[in-house]
């Protein structure tokens, strides 16, 4: 069972699974959610733009779409495996494309940088784009040349609860002579046209799990 109270808050609805996929299509694969379905309920939250309380037989899980999420460090697999992303299709574009974003209504933006010390990426800021604070810091990134960003992931619903997942890599360039680096991107390609900014099709790639 799920109480859905929309922001702000005017009323409380109790939905029942089928329900709640007709918004979102992950509530329809209930069957493979993680053990600690935490972060996948605070992303639905977040998308939905309501407060969820989320009521099984393990359980109570609740999200807050005006709370900023707590600081969950996933490596980009393991992200898309806690959000149920890891088997939806994947539009891959470049930096280019990526000033589209701003023209989102809704939807979540999370980055992955390489720590200090080295390693896989982990996420380091995720951006709620109904939140004006949030996208003002992601007009800031776009205009500075996304500093420090080495995977962008970004994701909406769609009507019918279907899901929009697009991702950027910036290939990490190699040294320079004198210790510096390049910030160079190779293969930066003009903006998509107007079928790829709609959205993933059948047969696009999609990530997986290394």
């Amino acid at each position: 069972m799920i109480l859905y109270t929309p922001v702000p808050p005017e009323f409380t609805v109790e939905h029942t699974l089928e329900r709640m996929a007709r918004l979102d299509r992950r509530f329809e694969q209930f069957a493979r959610w993680p053990a600690d379905p935490a972060p996948l309920v605070q992303d639905c939250a977040v998308l939905l733009g309501a407060h969820l309380i989320v009521r099984t037989p393990r359980g109570e899980c609740s999200g807050d779409p005006l709370t900023p999420r707590p600081g969950w460090t996933f490596t980009e697999p393991a992200w898309a495996a806690a959000l149920l992303l890891d088997e939806v299709p994947t539009v891959h574009v470049s930096p280019a494309h990526l000033p589209a974003l701003t023209g989102w209504a809704a939807g979540v933006v999370t980055i992955f940088s390489i720590p200090a010390t080295g390693g896989a990426a982990q996420v380091s800021r995720t951006l709620n784009l109904g939140s004006f604070v949030d996208r003002l810091e992601l007009d800031f990134l776009l205009e500075g040349g996304l500093p420090g960003v080495h995977v962008l992931r970004a994701h909406r619903l769609e009507r019918g609860g279907r899901l929009t997942v697009w991702r950027m890599e910036r290939p990490v360039a190699p040294p320079l002579p004198g210790g510096s680096c390049s910030d160079h991107i190779p293969g930066d390609a003009g903006p998509p046209d107007d079928a790829t900014l709609a959205g993933p099709r059948a047969g696009q790639r999609r990530f997986r799990r290394p």
